[in-house]
């Protein structure tokens, strides 16, 4: 189990990577602002993680929780900012509650295979980066695109479970590849 420290307000690079055995994170009543740049990778036996409607977080890291591949469900109403690969190889991850976010990072939810989007569950913000929902096989749904202005190369590729997509008039620009080998 970890618990965080009311006064933390950063949780630095690397600070838990690897930690096998960690099952739980609290972060209830602190000040967390940022999780640092693979903060909590390749940490196999954490499950879900929530932070209370209070928090101060803002931002995760790059490759944050990379190959938490028990990570089921995460919850953070008041991020921001979500780096690059932060949730890459979470291949159990069901649910992704972000509603504050101003865009999706490159490959930020790459091979999340069990991700499935609640009706406003995420806000994908302004731009969905390159990659950032490749092979999530079993999304099924786009949640709210309004306000997109890019969609970066492959940001859809291998999504073999979605069926339909309504692109935004905001869309200014789609690169290559964006839906490839998705059935719809």
């Amino acid at each position: 189990e970890f618990i965080l420290r009311p006064n933390t307000v950063y949780l630095a690079d690397k600070a838990c990577e690897d930690c096998d055995e960690l099952t739980s994170i609290e972060f209830k009543d602190n000040k967390l602002k940022k999780i640092g740049e693979s903060c909590f990778k390749n940490c196999s036996s954490i499950e879900s993680l929530s932070f209370n409607d209070e928090s101060k977080l803002e931002e995760i890291g790059d490759y944050g929780f990379f190959g938490c591949i028990n990570l089921r469900e995460i919850k953070a109403l008041s991020v921001k900012k979500v780096g690059k690969g932060a949730f890459y190889d979470c291949v159990n991850l069901v649910s992704a509650e972000f509603p504050s976010i101003l865009e999706i990072s490159e490959e930020c939810f790459y091979n999340c295979k069990s991700l499935k989007f609640k009706e406003r569950s995420i806000n994908v913000g302004t731009a969905i980066g390159d990659r950032a929902f490749a092979y999530c096989t079993s999304m099924s749904d786009i949640v709210d695109m309004s306000g997109v202005t890019r969609i970066g190369a492959q940001a859809f590729i291998g999504c073999s479970s979605l069926k339909s997509v309504i692109l935004p008039d905001t869309l200014k620009h789609m690169d290559e590849e964006c839906f490839r080998d998705c059935v719809m």
